[in-house]
């Protein structure tokens, strides 16, 4: 993948930075007797600035190299939801094809946030610090939201709000207890989760009496698909412990999402550090309290960037994420299927069921991953 030596040389750079404030706070600790109050309080500034300095490089690594997998993700998640949570219900079905119905808006909202062309444009540049002023990230988060309350989802709804606002927050008000908040809020993302309800659901569709009102979804599909479900659902059943495997592939693209959302908080935290961290006479009135909190908490902000960027340069995550980018590259299948089907009821309910197919893809793409891991 030709992104792979950018995303290294950035990550590269973001350890060294990491090296210049070990160096910095190992200078202070052993030689902290014979240094002068100068030097004692350059040193400190050093450790914070370096620091952050990482982080917003790591963050540059992150979204210019892997902001399509972090918003094939998030696309990956809203459909989902909708899959689980919408009926086959025809008085539901034309509500949704009314303007600005969920249906027409998760597909609008599926077109943009797949857009590889416009993604890798818009986040080629911009550290977390300023992400959040970004027109086409921030739009993509806030429909995000509204999707998700759409759906009845309001607790998801409110951490994608609460991420966005962090990074629109004006950079000396960010604080580290509110991050610490988001970020404990992350696990309710829970992709693992939803892709079993969703087997769970081909079960009742598949196994039992089908009496489940999203099953036409399925029921629907071409023999030849329904086929493929029927395959995969025996190969659940006949060997529970490779169903656990197959769950495993998307439990470590889960942890992959998290680590970039979490890196990005970190990223946007520091944001103003990076700039007046090691220059006195740029800072302002406001910037006291700021630079109090981040150098209480920046000890545990370094040891946790530090995993991040361990994390990260593992050959095997590396890895992970470009055969994980092949799943939510899926998602542009959306796309496609709304620009060849008309307007008519019949065929956006076809579009319904190729949301599901897409998804089924999804699971034979963790599939195929598994069968991989096996031989080797």
């Amino acid at each position: 993948m030709s992104e792979g030596p950018l995303a290294q040389r950035y990550l590269t750079d973001s350890k060294r930075f990491m090296v210049l404030a070990k160096t910095c706070l190992e200078k202070l600790e052993s030689s902290k007797d014979s240094l002068s109050e100068l030097e004692r309080e350059a040193l400190k500034d050093g450790y914070v600035f370096h620091i952050a300095r990482a982080a917003e490089t790591l963050s540059k690594a992150l979204l210019s190299t892997y902001g399509l997998f972090m918003t094939g993700t998030i696309s990956e998640l809203v459909s989902l939801e909708f899959l689980l949570k919408n009926t086959y219900d025809m008085s539901q079905l034309e509500e949704n094809l009314k303007v600005g119905g969920t249906l027409l808006d998760l597909l609008d909202f599926l077109e943009k946030a797949t857009n590889e062309e416009q993604i890798r444009k818009e986040f080629s540049h911009d550290p977390a610090g300023e992400i959040g002023r970004n027109a086409y990230f921030k739009y993509l988060f806030i429909d995000t939201a509204r999707l998700l309350r759409r759906l009845n989802d309001d607790k998801l709804a409110e951490l994608f709000d609460d991420f966005l606002l962090y990074l629109e927050t004006e950079d000396f008000c960010r604080r580290h207890d509110e991050l610490n908040r988001i970020k404990k809020g992350l696990d309710g993302l829970n992709l693992e989760g939803r892709y079993k309800e969703f087997v769970s659901l081909l079960r009742a569709c598949f196994r039992e009496n089908a009496g489940d009102n999203r099953c036409p979804l399925f029921l629907n599909l071409p023999d030849e698909d329904k086929k493929e479900i029927d395959s995969l659902l025996k190969r659940f059943e006949g060997d529970p412990s490779y169903e656990q495997k197959v769950f495993e592939q998307v439990r470590q693209r889960e942890h992959f999402m998290l680590n970039i959302l979490e890196s990005l908080l970190y990223a946007a935290y520091l944001a103003r550090a990076a700039k007046v961290g090691e220059y006195s006479a740029d800072r302002g009135a406001y910037d006291k309290a700021y630079l109090s909190d981040v150098k209480m908490h920046i000890h545990d902000v370094a040891k946790d960037l530090e995993n991040l960027l361990n994390y990260f340069k593992k050959p095997e995550n590396f890895e992970l994420m470009t055969n994980s980018e092949i799943a939510a590259k899926i998602l542009v299948g959306f796309k496609k299927v709304a620009e060849n089907f008309g307007k008519e009821l019949a065929e956006k309910i076809k579009i319904l069921e190729a949301i599901s197919k897409a998804h089924l893809n999804a699971l034979k793409t963790y599939e195929k991953s598994t069968s991989h891991d096996a031989k080797t």
